[in-house]
Parts: structure tokens; sequence; C-alpha cells
């Protein structure tokens, strides 16, 4: 079941909106600071900027592997033991990804409005090889819209200007989100 329940200061409560792909795709679009639920972390970034990911928990020398993943692609490894840290695997993030060789995070920029979307990070250790630690991140990047408010845009061409206010969710049970749907398809 899909339940969400909508708080700031600005929005009184609302009711859990219906159980559709269309609500999913509505909350994504026009509630920009939706915390997607699931272990998933929101990070937010400027165009131009960069951007670190969070540090990955220390297991003092038990990582074998870190792998970073974005849209089921492959775009940065670590073997911090062989201290041999890849992250030019894509063209797209050519010259704009590092990784730290402490705690193992990932540096992105500048960032670009296409970067917006889903990162993953395996974690392979020594003393558990058969269970990679997967963590999620969702990274939204925002630039400036022509009438000075921030507009974020990701692969699908949408903008839309953000409140300087956050909105927390409460869910239980959540798919992950749909991909998002181009502006003039009606789901059936």
């Amino acid at each position: 079941s899909f339940d969400v329940v909508v708080e700031s200061d600005e929005v009184s409560p609302q009711p859990p909106l219906p159980q559709t792909k269309q609500s999913q795709l509505l909350q994504s679009r026009c509630l920009p600071d939706l915390r997607p639920c699931g272990g998933t972390e929101v990070l937010r970034g400027l165009e131009g900027r960069s951007l670190s990911f969070p540090a990955l928990p220390s297991t003092s020398g038990d990582i074998a592997r870190v792998t970073w993943r974005t849209r089921g692609t492959h775009i940065a490894e670590a073997k911090p033991r062989q201290k041999v840290f890849t992250v030019d695997y894509l063209p797209h993030f050519r010259g704009r990804l590092l990784i730290h060789p402490t705690n193992l995070s990932l540096e992105m920029g500048p960032l670009e409005l296409e970067d917006s979307g889903l990162y993953k990070v395996v974690v392979d250790t020594f003393s558990d090889p058969t269970n990679p630690k997967t963590f999620s991140y969702f990274l939204l990047v925002y630039g400036e819209s022509k009438d000075g408010g921030r507009r974020r845009r990701g692969g699908t061409g949408l903008g839309f200007r953000v409140s300087p206010r956050g909105v927390g969710c409460h869910c239980r049970g959540s798919p992950a989100p749909s991909p998002p749907v181009p502006p003039h398809h009606t789901p059936p």
C-alpha cells in the first residue's frame, strides 16, 4: 500500500493520495521536495556547483570494492586497498567525478540539470563478500529560471518553482518511483 501525508508550515495535512501510478507521477512532478521512502536519501544541488554524496559508513579497511551507478550504468569504482579509483567510464561524467580516497564518497561537479536522478552505491566487503550493501540517493539538480525562481529539470525537460520551505512525507511500503511520463501523455 502507498500512503502519503504531506506536511509543511504552508500546507495543511492532506488525506492519503489514491494508490495509482498517476498519484506517484503527481507527487514527483508537483511535490519536488517529497522524500522518497524506503531508504533513499534526497540530495539537492545547484547547476554549475559541486556536490558530495554522503561518506560511506566506516568499516575499518573491510571494504573490498565500491561501485557507483546511475540509470543502470556503472559510473565510478574504488578499490581502496589497492588505491585504485576509476571515474571515467562514461563521456557524460568525464572530468566531473572524484571518489574521496578515505571516505569513498562521490563528488560530482560542475553539476548539470541532466544529472538529476537515482544514484546507488554498492559496497562489497572482505568479511561478507556474498552480501553487498547498497545505499540509494536521489539527486535533484536545480538551476535558476528566468524569473529568478529555481527550477529543476531532468530527462523530461520540465521545470517548476521551488518553495523555500520543504515538505516531508510519511510512507509505508511505497514502491520505487515510476519513471517520468512526458507532459503530453495521459497514463491509462
